[in-house]
């Protein structure tokens, strides 16, 4: 008998899983898996000034069970490391979870580049406008209606300042803040007439 013959026994096959276009996105199903289970299921995400940058808190809760990654230089590596945070202590999905969920892309595959711009727009003007006192948070939290996904509020001046905004993405959080937040920012010099 020749050994030429293919061999058609069983092999086993790594499963494909889905890859979304960005690790927030990604993240998103994550909550909708666990809010299956927990319908309080959420994300939130904390931003601070610090001296010279951004600090970046982010944290999942669902049920009894609450993860947080706190002092991050960047929204990316936070989410990044709250991944690693919830997989090293978390089973959520049988098998290798290695290859499935926000901890199979890079920092620069996190956000989109208009989320970031928005994000990062609406950052510099709380800055500007505040200084060092402020704090902007974010809540994603997978609930039927999409327009009330996202919760943004910043609070600043020592409380005096507190405005919030609803949408149905983190974009469409930041620029309803920015728009909420306008009538407390500073505005320009007029320019003379000469």
């Amino acid at each position: 008998m020749s050994t030429d013959q293919p061999d058609f026994g069983t092999r086993i096959v790594e499963p494909v899983y889905f890859r979304y276009p960005t690790g927030w996105m990604s993240w998103q199903a994550i909550l909708g898996d666990l809010a299956r289970g927990e319908a309080d299921a959420r994300l939130r995400i904390e931003a601070t000034p610090t001296a010279s940058a951004t600090a970046w808190t982010v944290e999942v809760e669902w049920g009894a069970n609450l993860e947080r990654v706190t002092h991050s230089v960047s929204l990316a590596g936070a989410l990044l490391a709250l991944w690693d945070t919830v997989i090293d202590r978390h089973v959520l999905y049988a098998g290798d979870q290695s290859k499935r969920g926000p901890g199979v892309y890079e920092p620069d595959d996190v956000l989109d580049i208009e989320t970031q711009a928005a994000i990062q727009r609406l950052l510099g003007v709380t800055r500007a406008a505040f200084g060092g006192d402020w704090v902007v948070m974010m809540t994603y939290h997978p609930v039927a209606q999409a327009d009330q996904r996202v919760h943004s509020r910043l609070i600043a001046n020592d409380g005096a300042v507190a405005v919030s905004a609803a949408g149905a993405t983190l974009i469409d959080g930041a620029r309803g803040l920015m728009r909420a937040a306008a009538p407390h920012f500073p505005k320009p010099p007029k320019a003379q007439k000469a």
